[in-house]
């Protein structure tokens, strides 16, 4: 697995889960149980991503160790291995990945998820009170209100409403 395929997994992660529960799981995972473990699955998933790109920095450091003793001597050091070895231990962010990687991680779910509530919000708001207005335009030409058999209000102009109404 390439580290790029980590951060892109990393930076996908919180928008899929949260899709995922939505339309495969019909929101059953509540948002207390979904926020924290997309912060630890991010977590997870970049420092996997700092593990692969160390791994790949070594490999093309080690590519010039030419008796395979993986230390550098005599003419094995070249600028190449030199650059090799500078890209290798010159980052201290891959150093603090696991201490940073925290607040890293809360804060992209976070920004994340917050948009992605409140657009959820508004749209169970809006369709909890999208049939409220029916209530005020329930009356015949001559201002009495229609009425069913069994004494509901009726509309004459909306379609009669059923038990099983996809929402």
């Amino acid at each position: 697995m390439n580290w790029t395929i980590a951060y892109y997994t990393f930076l996908a992660l919180p928008a899929g889960l949260w899709f995922a529960t939505r339309f495969l799981f019909r929101n059953r995972i509540h948002w207390l149980v979904l926020w924290p473990v997309a912060m630890v699955a991010c977590y997870c998933i970049l420092l996997l991503g700092v593990h692969l790109l160390d791994a790949q920095l070594e490999t093309e450091l080690y590519k010039h160790d030419l008796n395979g003793d993986r230390s550098f001597s005599g003419a094995e050091v070249t600028p190449a291995m030199e650059k090799a070895m500078g890209r290798l231990t010159n980052d201290t962010g891959r150093a603090l990945a696991p201490i940073t990687g925290v607040p890293f991680s809360i804060i992209w779910v976070s920004m994340n998820y917050i948009p992605l509530g409140l657009i959820s919000l508004a749209i169970s708001r809006f369709r909890a009170h999208r049939g409220d207005f029916d209530q005020t335009e329930d009356f015949d030409a001559d201002g009495s209100f229609l009425t069913t058999s069994d004494g509901d209000l009726q509309n004459p102009y909306h379609p009669p409403r059923t038990i099983n109404r996809v929402r």
